[in-house]
């Protein structure tokens, strides 16, 4: 058989099936890493810091009392639901 027929054949479509997946799976690990470092594990930047969201006093005030309006209205129009949180909060303490 010529050397071009035997690159065609079923078998070595199947030797060569494993290999490029391989392939892509370690290209697909490797993508995010600098350097080019195949092997070394990526470490996370531990300097970075989340960003604050800075809200006036004005609006947080009316955050919480929004919060605790709603809250007291909902507890006053369905009072069995106080007694279930409790309950439940109590169960989940127990158990």
């Amino acid at each position: 058989m010529p050397p071009a027929a035997a690159d065609c054949s079923g078998d070595a479509r199947r030797r060569e099936g494993p290999v490029k997946r391989l392939r892509a799976v370690q290209w697909f690990r490797d993508r995010g890493r600098s350097g080019g470092q195949s092997g070394a594990a990526s470490e996370p930047d531990v300097t970075a810091e989340p960003t604050p969201i800075w809200i006036s006093k004005r609006t947080r005030t009316t955050l919480i009392l929004a919060t605790l309006l709603l809250a007291g209205l909902v507890i006053w129009y369905v009072p069995s639901l106080l007694y279930t949180l409790v309950g439940g909060f109590a169960l989940a303490l127990v158990r």
